[in-house]
């Protein structure tokens, strides 16, 4: 915090560091809207991996963001990356940028550095799955999302205009507040590829009932879990092409 408040106010800042980070962290506990100035400060306590990640990034720190995922990669691997820190943090910018209290230029930031440090993990080869093509619901979350699928899974990362054949197509949905566009989308998917198999990466949801409503809009499957895709969607190409007359449905909670 005392490098932050130097930066920006120069010696002045030095001299009111202390007070003006308590004013912050008293107003960030108390005002929901403006709790991301306690981690954009890194005044927090205890931050957990993801939220320490997402604060790197909002602090434009690029370089610490990055030497904690790398160390969380040499000890989870990157499945568990994906899934407990990278992920969890695009669904706290989600949050953030849905409260409008992130500035636009740290919202591209936080995207092309979360993007440029999955492109430069090292990953084992991505597994075949078949003939699948991985689609964002909405926006640029979506897409850092489905990039971190395609690491895993031998698949390309296509806008829902640019779709061709597949016989398996995941959209690639970051909640908060996805659910509803990748329904959306999966309904005009089904209008114009009735014989692909439609899964949907509901990434972040803790919530059952998008799930179940998902299943009524004609998804043949959802999951929560990047580190689930490759198997969900290796099973699916490889079982059958088509789509079964009668599916089932089935919810990976």
């Amino acid at each position: 915090a005392v490098v932050f408040w130097s930066w920006l106010w120069g010696p002045i800042g030095l001299l009111l560091a202390t007070p003006l980070t308590v004013c912050v962290v008293v107003m960030g506990r108390h005002i929901p809207e403006l709790g991301f100035l306690n981690l954009l400060l890194g005044v927090e306590p205890v931050l957990s991996p993801e939220e320490r990640f997402y604060q790197r990034l909002i602090a434009l720190d690029d370089d610490e963001a990055e030497e904690l995922v790398r160390g969380h990669v040499e000890s989870h691997g990157i499945a568990s990356t994906f899934d407990d820190v990278i992920l969890p943090a695009l669904t706290l910018l989600e949050a953030d940028r849905r409260k409008g209290v992130l500035e636009p230029a740290r919202e591209r930031f936080v995207y092309e550095h979360a993007r440029r440090i999955i492109e430069e993990l090292e990953a084992p080869p991505a597994a075949a799955a078949g003939p699948v093509c991985i689609v964002p619901a909405r926006d640029e979350a979506d897409r850092v999302a489905a990039l971190m699928t395609a690491r895993l899974v031998a698949a390309d990362v296509v806008d829902a205009s640019a779709l061709k054949q597949c016989n398996t197509v995941l959209i690639s949905a970051v909640q908060p507040g996805a659910a509803h566009d990748a329904g959306y989308l999966a309904r005009r998917l089904r209008g114009q590829h009735p014989e692909a198999k439609i899964v949907v990466g509901l990434w972040g949801d803790t919530q059952g009932a998008a799930r179940e409503r998902l299943a009524k809009l004609g998804v043949d499957e959802v999951i929560t879990r990047i580190s689930d895709a490759a198997a969900v969607l290796r099973r699916s190409a490889g079982g059958e092409t088509a789509r079964r007359k009668a599916p089932r449905r089935s919810v990976h909670h």
